[in-house]
This record gives structure tokens, sequence and C-alpha cells, in this order.
């Protein structure tokens, strides 16, 4: 999935690992424990769900 996202992003593996990172930190995300799937936390998805249609 991280490659997926990399891919997609058109950014290097280091810069992925630091925004996934960040994102965990912050529990914006749930990444699961062999860091192939991530998971948009509930409470911040529904932050950017409201913000994308305010």
């Amino acid at each position: 999935m991280l490659d997926e996202i990399r891919q997609k992003a058109k950014v290097d593996k280091d810069r992925i690992q630091q925004t996934v990172e960040f994102l965990k930190e912050y529990n914006f995300i749930v990444v699961d424990e062999d860091e192939t799937k991530v998971k948009l936390n509930e409470m911040a998805r529904k932050f950017l769900t409201q913000t994308a249609t305010a």
C-alpha cells in the first residue's frame, strides 16, 4: 500500500515514510503491523469530508 501511495504521489520512499510517521504520531492514520496498509482515522476522515463539502 505504501508503495502504491509513493508511486501515485511521485515522491521518494523516505518522504512517504516521514509523512506516514507524522500522520501516525498525530493520530490522523492507523498503519498495520506490516506497514502495508494505511487507514485514515475516523475523526480525520470526518474532518476532511466536512471541509471538502463546505
